[in-house]
């Protein structure tokens, strides 16, 4: 049980957005020195699920590798893992995907208060919530601070629907804080993004992850990828020449709703999943160890073509 449903819908393929799209995602590590091995974890495979058909995926590694497997781990991300086992400098990851989405066209929220999510939280018996309590608490990247649930406090006002106030709290870091690449790593704790206001989409998204945690309400951490032209007269989405990040809220029987705290926008067809979890260490794009190498150099490189 993973925790994730999409709420029934009985709208016809009319109703709905579509949209499909071929991903190369590229990942090569340079080493200064001669590693004599690997391991690692990838989250690579978009979800094929939530409104998403992968039509295919091909992963190329150079040098090949002496192991590889795939899994299904705890929140239901396609996981493949990794080991070589001779000498190499150089580490190659090529993930190439075709994806169709298909998702409702926005309507009218339904006015559920948020103090409603937050109590059936609490002491949860149906599955669906049960699995869904998994993201109400801290996680090794989500923890809080007072000054950060008096931040969320100003929107999550007693009796307001909670589609309002999550969609004004991702307004509000929007305006709050500036995309700035060189301002964190990939280790920066969220105390630290709050306090300095800036970061990127990772940043962003546990900041607001623990926003909403910290009154009790349940979201997971999405990485993905994003349209990279966007349609004519629209403006460039910030994230979309690497993997990006947001967050999944929910919403008890209306499922589960996603927000780009980086763009200010509800996600529709213009974002691609790739992984859920707590935060940003259950769905890393990459993750293992090598045994020496030195130090590595990171190149990383996202292409998303439009095929509608």
């Amino acid at each position: 049980m993973n925790g994730f449903s999409e709420p029934s819908n009985s709208m016809n393929v009319t109703e709905r957005m579509t949209a499909r799209y071929r991903v190369r995602h590229e990942t090569t590590y340079l080493n200064s020195r001669i590693a004599a091995g690997c391991a690692n974890f990838l989250h690579l495979h978009p979800l094929d699920s939530l409104g998403q058909v992968v039509y295919r995926f091909h992963l190329n590694i150079d040098p090949l590798p002496s192991l590889l497997t795939s899994h299904r781990d705890a929140f239901g991300n396609l996981v493949h893992y990794l080991e070589i086992h001779r000498s190499h400098q150089r580490l190659t990851l090529l993930a190439e995907s075709e994806v169709a989405i298909e998702r409702p066209w926005p309507t009218a929220d339904p006015d559920i208060a948020w103090e409603m999510i937050r109590d059936g939280l609490r002491s949860p018996t149906m599955p669906l919530w049960l699995a869904a309590a998994q993201f109400a608490y801290p996680s090794p990247r989500v923890r809080w601070c007072d000054a950060m649930t008096e931040y969320a406090a100003q929107s999550l006002r007693p009796g307001r629907s909670v589609f309002e106030a999550v969609d004004e709290l991702a307004q509000r870091i929007h305006e709050d804080f500036v995309f700035d690449p060189e301002a964190t790593h990939v280790k920066t704790g969220v105390a630290e993004v709050f306090a300095r206001r800036r970061g990127v989409c990772q940043d962003l998204s546990h900041v607001l992850l623990a926003l909403l945690r910290s009154h009790g309400l349940a979201a997971a951490y999405v990485s993905g990828y994003l349209r990279t032209e966007a349609p004519a007269g629209q403006p460039r989405l910030v994230g979309a020449d690497a993997s990006h990040a947001w967050i999944s809220l929910f919403a008890g029987a209306a499922g589960w709703h996603d927000y780009d705290p980086t763009n200010n926008c509800r996600v529709h067809v213009d974002h691609i999943v790739v992984a859920r979890g707590r935060d940003y260490d259950d769905v890393a794009p990459v993750q293992g160890v090598a045994t020496g190498g030195g130090r590595h150099t990171l190149v990383v490189k996202v292409d998303v073509v439009n095929l509608v």
